[in-house]
């Protein structure tokens, strides 16, 4: 739910047994700490891009580890360099203990800038672990794309 919802949110969050997850209500610290204050929720969704950065995403996810609220590492429609910068945060951040939903950039684009896809083995994200980010981008890709990238 959108954040102006939030009075909605901690209603549901109090009469349900499901529990509810802080989603598009959650895009940074003062956010958060709305969550956490209103108690309208039992987990967050932690999202680079909706979070801005990396440095933001832990700070949001800090605030949720104090009041005790786990998180699950989302995506949107970053793309590979993305998924790849969210895999690292996940991998050191704890309290995204959730899960994730890294389906995104492998079906909704039809040629990625990396050389290789960020991996999925038996259900799992398995962490890049070369230099930075663990990935290395096509220049190839990125020249055939060029145009596309520049109007993005």
């Amino acid at each position: 739910m959108p954040r102006k919802y939030l009075d909605v949110m901690a209603q549901l969050t109090a009469a349900l047994e499901t529990p509810v997850l802080a989603d598009e209500s959650c895009f940074d610290r003062r956010d958060m700490m709305e969550v956490v204050r209103r108690e309208a929720a039992d987990a967050v969704s932690i999202k680079l891009m909706k979070a801005g950065g990396l440095f933001e995403a832990q700070a949001i996810m800090a605030i949720a580890d104090i009041a005790g609220l786990p998180g699950y590492g989302g995506t949107l429609w970053e793309g590979g360099i993305g998924l790849a910068a969210g895999t690292q945060l996940i991998a050191a951040t704890p309290g995204i203990s959730l899960g994730c939903e890294f389906y995104m950039p492998h079906h909704v684009l039809t040629e990625d800038v990396l050389e290789e896809r960020v991996a999925n083995r038996a259900g799992h994200v398995v962490v890049p672990d070369g230099p930075g980010l663990g990935i290395r981008v096509s220049e190839a890709s990125v020249r055939a794309n060029a145009q596309v990238l520049a109007e993005a």
